[in-house]
């Protein structure tokens, strides 16, 4: 063997021969060990890192959630996403447990499974990756909507029973807002319609969705 070569760690060598993103890290966040399967995940080695580089703000309160439950003891699991050295970033499941490390200092051992569609087709992964964000921002829409128009829909409707005799095209032009209203209220109907049938032939599309849904 070579004296020059760098040996690894306990637990370095031990994530080499994980084929799982599994990675390790100490109580401060810090990296401590990562498998080769995890650095590919986000696209390059994350070793002397902390945990809170590769997790996007507004993910970082339930995963600090995560790792308090799992300090309690038990293994715990919650989606959130995590961000690739190009920018991108990629929606997991996060499984948490505590470990000891030397010296019995605890350790916090984390697996991060891949939540993207794994089809073997980069055309039909896309595809379906595009079909995500699009559906997201429809219910983005469905939800930023339906309350103002709520309210439109039933102040016309409440000033139409108020009008008085001699207000007639008053009364049919408050007609015709509460008529778009309802068409626009059945668009979004076919809206979420759409999704419930799309969750159920999209694979992971319920687990990936909230993450595109909170996608700053």
């Amino acid at each position: 063997m070579n004296g020059t070569a760098e040996v690894p760690t306990r637990d370095q060598a031990l994530l080499e021969l994980v084929s799982e993103p599994v990675f390790i890290i100490d109580l401060s966040g810090r990296v401590l060990a990562e498998s080769p399967a995890f650095a590919s995940l986000v696209g390059g080695s994350a070793l002397d890192t902390t945990l809170w580089s590769f997790v996007p703000a507004v993910d970082r309160l339930q995963v600090a959630d995560l790792l308090h439950l799992a300090l309690q003891g038990g293994r715990q699991s919650a989606v959130a996403r995590l961000v690739r050295g190009d920018g991108g970033w990629v929606p997991v499941n996060l499984t948490c447990c505590l470990c000891g490390g030397p010296g019995d200092s605890p350790e916090l051992a984390m697996a991060a499974r891949s939540l993207e569609a794994r089809t073997g087709d980069p055309d039909e992964s896309r595809e379906l990756d595009a079909l995500r964000r699009l559906m997201a921002k429809l219910v983005r829409v469905n939800h930023d909507i339906r309350s103002p128009l709520g309210a439109i829909m039933g102040n016309a409707q409440l000033t139409q029973r108020a009008l008085g005799e001699g207000q007639q095209d008053l009364h049919e032009r408050l007609g015709r807002i509460v008529t778009l209203c309802e068409r626009i209220t059945g668009i979004l109907d076919e809206i979420t319609r759409a999704k419930q049938e799309i969750s159920q032939t999209v694979p992971n599309f319920q687990a990936t969705l909230k993450a595109y849904e909170t996608q700053s």
